[in-house]
């Protein structure tokens, strides 16, 4: 792809991600899976549903591949490393009022992912292994 091309492709994924959150709709799985381009190179995010969990447990990775998919140790990740908690703590996170608030900056990080992806040549950013790395933090 060219320069401009990966600028039309971060403008409209970043124009489409507004739509969403101005919506009040939460996507949780911006990945490129989940993003489809024509071939007038219009992008449209696919994958909205409405349940698929905010926060998941670090230690149930059963849970995660119910409803994003595989991911090892050496997969690409587009995950926010704080939606990783532990299993005790997502009851109290599902009962603050600011997870729709939580949700889009999650979004937004996936977002920030994809993009850095599109212009690094498809170079992944982050695996599973440093997504924990980074939680730990």
């Amino acid at each position: 792809m060219s320069v401009i091309e990966k600028h039309w492709l971060t403008f409209q994924l970043i124009a489409a991600l507004n739509q969403l959150h101005q919506n009040e709709i939460f996507h949780g799985d911006i990945k490129p899976e989940n993003i489809l381009l024509t071939s007038y190179n219009h992008l449209f995010i696919t994958d909205m549903v409405n349940y698929k969990p905010i926060y998941v447990s670090i230690d149930d990775l059963k849970t995660f591949k119910t409803y994003f998919g595989e991911l090892d140790n050496t997969s690409r990740c587009y995950f926010a490393p704080e939606r990783l908690v532990k299993k005790e703590e997502i009851d109290a996170k599902k009962k603050e009022s600011v997870q729709l608030d939580a949700g889009i900056s999650m979004d937004i990080f996936s977002v920030g992912c994809v993009i850095a992806e599109i212009h690094m040549e498809g170079e992944v950013l982050f695996s599973r292994s440093k997504l924990v790395m980074y939680k730990d933090k």
